[in-house]
């Protein structure tokens, strides 16, 4: 009987370790360059995950609360943050930016990519 309660908490360990770890999902970035000084309206960040599978309110940009979520033409998700916002967070030469989010099942996911900032 110990055996097998031994068996049972090496076994919850090893497969809760597995559960904790973070969806990749691949992302694009738009703009590719930062620039500081120049007027843009929004950072935007596509994702290759289905919009439908994502918990929209959850989705963060640089850990700031996404502006606008919504499915590109393919059904994946889109995700724009106000510009400014984001300038306020990077320095040249470069920053990463980094999407992270929920999916309905509740599972977090997290994709990354750097950009030029001048």
């Amino acid at each position: 009987m110990r055996t097998a309660v031994l068996l049972c908490l090496a076994l919850a360990l090893v497969f809760t370790s597995f559960a904790v770890a973070d969806l990749a999902v691949d992302i694009q970035v738009a703009p590719v360059q930062i620039v500081l000084k120049a007027p843009t309206p929004w950072l935007t960040v596509h994702a290759d995950i289905p919009y439908s599978a994502v918990q929209s309110r959850s989705v963060c940009v640089n850990g700031l609360d996404a502006d606008r979520v919504f499915p590109d033409d393919r059904g994946d998700l889109v995700a724009k943050v106000d510009s400014d916002r984001i300038k306020a967070l990077v320095a040249p030469p470069s920053a990463e930016i980094t999407l992270t989010g929920l999916t309905t099942d509740g599972e977090p996911f997290n994709g990354s990519a750097v950009v030029r900032v001048k």
